[in-house]
């Protein structure tokens, strides 16, 4: 890339040297993030330096961290704090640590289940209690909640998939869908959940044959003296699908103190 005789470079170039288009420069502007070093007034023509580039560079290496554009925006205005910056990397960062979890015990170790302790994200979700008989009504059950989720409009959470809530009666059963966006009020469908601390058990195989594993939870519970602060959530197939790979890994997640 060279410098033009001003010393700035042209929208043009400062495009292909970053990868990126240049109606992606111009949102990028339109969005009151990047503003150029001198426009032409009698042109329009816009031009850039190399401070421009690296706060091009800055926005798209937290991009790929998973920030969102909300969040980077207001980390360079100044109104998000190093702190709350560095919380919603550490999420990141949990959720990239559960998904290697999770599709490392698809790939290979020959374990069909382990425990772990996480933390669990807040989240809002729509939810929908009712009674199912097995397997297969459970399954059913959540995806009509899922159908009901979209018909109501509302936006899913694509980083947390949908989970069910066991109750004391194992035939008694939430659905929860995890939502995003704008959340609306005073919904008696849609509950809060705090993030918290939890105790988990990742499994992978068939629902049915699930059993003993589910026995060895309980009994890993009782000697670590583990003490429940909630329900159990069923969560999943949460390990990403592809056509090579239909055995599911479910995650069991119980709020701990």
């Amino acid at each position: 890339m060279h410098e033009t005789e001003s010393g700035l470079f042209t929208i043009r170039q400062a495009a292909r040297f970053c990868g990126v288009s240049r109606t992606t420069l111009q949102n990028l502007e339109l969005s009151g993030y990047l503003k150029p070093c001198r426009v032409d007034q009698r042109t329009g023509y816009r031009y850039y330096d190399c401070n421009d580039i690296e706060k091009i560079r800055q926005y798209y290496m937290l991009q790929e961290l998973g920030l969102k554009k909300a969040d980077i925006m207001a980390y360079t205005d100044g109104t998000l704090s190093d702190d709350a910056l560095l919380s919603r990397l550490k999420d990141r960062q949990q959720l990239l640590n559960r998904c290697i979890e999770e599709l490392s015990m698809r790939e290979g170790t020959g374990q069909s289940y382990s425990f772990s302790f996480l933390r669990l994200p807040s989240l809002h979700v729509y939810t929908e209690t009712g009674v199912c008989e097995d397997l297969s009504d459970a399954s059913r059950f959540l995806y009509n909640a899922r159908h009901h989720a979209v018909e109501r409009g509302l936006q899913l959470c694509y980083e947390e998939p949908a989970f069910m809530i066991m109750h004391e009666d194992p035939r008694h059963r939430t659905a929860c869908v995890c939502l995003s966006g704008t959340i609306p009020e005073n919904d008696p469908d849609i509950q809060y959940f705090p993030a918290c601390d939890a105790f988990s058990l990742l499994y992978f195989g068939d629902l049915s044959d699930i059993a003993p594993a589910t026995v060895a939870f309980r009994d890993e519970i009782i000697k670590r003296q583990i003490r429940p602060a909630g329900l159990v959530r069923i969560i999943g197939p949460v390990a990403p699908e592809n056509a090579s790979s239909n055995t599911p890994v479910h995650r069991f997640a119980i709020p701990i103190e």
